[in-house]
């Protein structure tokens, strides 16, 4: 039974990030600012391969998503909540850095500071 609840909220997830997907590629107006706010330290199979995301069903890796994102968007800007200091022991860290154009900033006052400043030029 509780097995059978984990694959049902992972499809409601699933479901959800699907339809996040269709609306924020969706939008018209590509120069809207979008800001993940999250830890880019994963496995770097999460981000390069095939079924590598929490859907395991996806055909396209995490990464052609991202790179999607900084094409189809003018401002993009990375919030990591991890500190600086720990973002070179990370291939995955790395390799989104540089998906987004070097655009990666920690989250505390300072590093909002500058992510809102390179987003605004």
């Amino acid at each position: 039974h509780a097995r059978n609840l984990e694959f049902e909220r992972a499809a409601q997830v699933r479901d959800q990030l699907a339809l996040l997907r269709e609306q924020a590629f969706g939008a018209s107006v590509p120069d809207h600012v979008v800001v993940p706010g999250v830890h880019a330290a994963m496995s770097p199979y999460e981000i390069e391969m095939e079924g590598g995301s929490v859907e395991y069903t996806n055909s396209e890796t995490g990464k052609v998503w991202l790179q999607r994102m900084t094409n189809h968007f003018k401002r993009v800007a990375w919030l990591n909540p991890m500190p600086p200091r720990s973002w070179e022991y990370t291939y995955s860290t790395d390799i989104i850095k540089k998906i987004m154009n070097e655009r990666m900033y920690p989250t505390t006052v300072q590093g909002l500071t500058d992510a809102m400043k390179a987003l605004t030029k």
